[in-house]
C-alpha cells in the first residue's frame, strides 16, 4: 500500500463563489496520491472431503479475480476513511496554519492547489431511496396498494395499524408514513418483467419474502393519495 499526503491549498468560500474576485487561500493537508498492490491470493478450505476439493480447485481458477477484488476493496477503504479522517485533521488544524507555516518556512504562494482528485474530506454517502423490507410471518403482508396508476407501476398506498407490514417498519426503526406512494421494484430480488408477475409474487403464501420499495418524492405520495381519494369518492358518491 503507497499513501502520498501533501500540504496543498484550496480555495476558501462558499461552493458557487465567483472566484474572480479576489481570492482567499487557505492550506489543506490531502491525500495526493494512493496505491495497492497484489502479488496473488490464496484461497484455500481446510478440510479432507470432496467439497473442500471442490472450491480449492474452483478458487484457483479465479485466484487473479479474487486479487482484483480484495485491492479495489481495500482502496474503497483508503478512499473513504482517508477522507474522513482528513476532514478531522484539518478542521483542528485550522486555528494553527499560520503557526505551521512560518515554523515550516513556507509561504502560500509555495503550495500547490488542490485538485479534485485531492482526498482532504470525507466522501458524502449518497442518499439511498431504496429499501428493502423481510416478511417472515405466516400472515397476510398487510399493505394497501394501487394498481392502475397511470406509471404503470405498483404503488404503496399505506401500511394500515395493525397490519404486518407495519410492525416490519417498526422493526427496522422506520417511519410506515415514508412508504405512502413508494414503488415495489422486486420481490425476493427479481424484477419482474409485468406488474401482473409481480403482484402474484407478492400473493404468493411463502416466507421469508423479501421486498424493495423505492420511495416516493413528497409530490408523487401526494399524488397517489388524491387519487385514492378521488377513486373512493367516485365509488361512494353518497
Amino acid at each position: 500500500i503507497r499513501l502520498v499526503f501533501e500540504l496543498r491549498k484550496r480555495r476558501k468560500g462558499a461552493p458557487g463563489q465567483n472566484w474572480d474576485e479576489e481570492t482567499t487561500w487557505v492550506p489543506v493537508l490531502c491525500l495526493h496520491d494512493r496505491s495497492c498492490s497484489i502479488g496473488s491470493v490464496e484461497f484455500n478450505m481446510q478440510g479432507g472431503s470432496r467439497l473442500a476439493w471442490v472450491i480449492n480447485k474452483v478458487a484457483s481458477f479465479f485466484k487473479n479475480l479474487l486479487r482484483d477484488y480484495v485491492v479495489r476493496t481495500i482502496m474503497r477503504i483508503l478512499t473513504d476513511k482517508s477522507g474522513w479522517i482528513l476532514s478531522k485533521l484539518n478542521q483542528g488544524l485550522s486555528p494553527f496554519w499560520d503557526v505551521l507555516l512560518r515554523t515550516a518556512k513556507l509561504d502560500m504562494e509555495d503550495l500547490e492547489i488542490a485538485t479534485q482528485k485531492d482526498i482532504m474530506d470525507a466522501v458524502p454517502v449518497p442518499k439511498t431511496t431504496v429499501i428493502e423490507l423481510v416478511w417472515r410471518d405466516r400472515l397476510p403482508l398487510g399493505m394497501n396498494l394501487l394498481l392502475n396508476d397511470e406509471s404503470g407501476q405498483l404503488k404503496v398506498v399505506d401500511f394500515p395499524r395493525g397490519s404486518q407490514a407495519r410492525a416490519v417498519c417498526e422493526k427496522r426503526n422506520l417511519d410506515p408514513e415514508a412508504f405512502k406512494g413508494a414503488t415495489i421494484l422486486a420481490v425476493n430480488g427479481i424484477r419482474y418483467q409485468t406488474e401482473d408477475d409481480l403482484f402474484e409474487a407478492l400473493r404468493d403464501p411463502s416466507r421469508p419474502k423479501t421486498i424493495s420499495f423505492e420511495l416516493a418524492e413528497s409530490e408523487d405520495a401526494e399524488r397517489v393519495r388524491k387519487f385514492v381519494e378521488d377513486s373512493q369518492a367516485l365509488e361512494n358518491p353518497n
